[in-house]
């Protein structure tokens, strides 16, 4: 069926010479972009993520944009600086990882204030860049939540798009082993998703296996600060707290299987 669509409507009575209605003239607008542009910002919301900046526009919009753009790397640092949701959003499809700079990279990674932005723009773009695995190894011990996402996120494409070998894997096990006791939940879904991405290389399966059994006799948490925490549940939601002696649920239930994952809040 035919989605809907919505209108904005101004009329006024028509008179003659003697007063008497004799009809109706207005203009109507449609405005059923505009309409939903407001419902994708507000169900940004409902992922946790900043709409502050947003301007309601998809992202099959922006990649039918940038498919017919073709890439222009020279508009990426303007898209970026602008603060827009979108137009960083963007970036992950005009820009060019071979000339991409690893002071560019962590200068943009420093500013990622959603899981969105970061596991879109190292999914799509940042996973093809020479300094990727670097940039994992870098970003794994940073502070900030979405910094550390970042890495963990870049790592599950590398190992999705098989941009390196086993053994350059292999070698990121220890970061993973270090993330996996992070409480935030941010940081726990990126370590999750790249666990299961490293699982799907069938000479790391055994090796995945047996770093998910140790996680699963870890009972240690550091603390966390609130604004880290997972976003705050919308009204009329049940809230699922899980045991003080429980590892991080998300990770250790699903690091064994083989499935690819995806983008999740």
């Amino acid at each position: 069926c035919r989605r809907p669509r919505w209108w904005s409507l101004w009329a006024a009575p028509r008179r003659d010479e003697r007063g008497t209605l004799v009809g109706f003239w207005g203009v109507g607008t449609d405005v059923t972009e505009r309409h939903r542009s407001a419902d994708r910002i507000d169900r940004m919301a409902r992922y946790g993520i900043p709409s502050t900046h947003a301007i309601g526009v998809s992202v099959g919009e922006l990649q039918k944009l940038a498919k017919r753009l073709g890439p222009q790397p020279g508009l990426c640092d303007g898209l970026w600086a602008s603060g827009i949701y979108e137009a960083r959003m963007l970036t992950a499809y005009l820009d060019d990882p071979a000339t991409l700079s690893s002071s560019t990279m962590d200068r943009r990674c420093r500013d990622f204030d959603n899981w969105a932005i970061a596991d879109t723009v190292t999914f799509a773009c940042w996973d093809r860049s020479p300094h990727a695995m670097g940039r994992v190894v870098a970003w794994a011990g940073g502070d900030g939540a979405f910094v550390v996402r970042a890495a963990f996120a870049l790592l599950a494409s590398l190992a999705l798009h098989k941009r390196v070998d086993d053994a350059a894997l292999r070698a990121t096990l220890p970061l993973v082993e270090r993330a996996a006791v992070d409480e935030r939940h941010f940081v726990t879904k990126g370590v999750s998703w790249a666990l299961r991405s490293i699982a799907r290389r069938p000479a790391l399966a055994a090796e995945v296996s047996a770093l998910a059994t140790r996680l699963t006799k870890t009972s240690s948490k550091p603390a966390t600060t609130t604004d880290e925490r997972r976003p705050p549940p919308r009204s009329g939601s049940t809230v699922r707290r899980s045991r003080p002696s429980q590892p991080p649920r998300l990770l250790v239930s699903t690091c064994s299987r083989t499935s690819a994952g995806g983008f999740c809040p």
